[in-house]
């Protein structure tokens, strides 16, 4: 399988790092100069592309152990995403 999305520099634009996606050929900025903090935010977006399963699960551990605040900020999201936000005692 190729990948969809792939790193790319560009000098005159002051060296940001561009993800461009194969499919669509658009080239969004990725607003870093750093290379490796770019080539995670591509390596994500191709393991999201390739597994959307595993990406809510990620988003699950992220939430569980963030600041329990935030499971209060969800409360205008729709019905079936706030079955995934995992509640106070689940999260310890």
């Amino acid at each position: 399988m190729r990948t969809r999305y792939r790193l790319s520099r560009r000098g005159s634009r002051g060296d940001k790092f561009y993800c461009v996606d194969t499919r669509t050929a658009k080239r969004p900025s990725l607003h870093t100069v750093d290379e490796d903090e770019a080539q995670q935010i591509v390596t994500a977006k191709s393991q999201a592309e390739r597994q959307p399963i595993l990406n809510l699960q990620i988003a699950r551990a992220y939430l569980a152990g963030s600041d329990n605040g935030m499971r209060h900020l969800l409360c205008d999201c729709p019905p079936g995403i706030r079955d995934y936000v995992p509640s106070h005692d689940q999260a310890r």
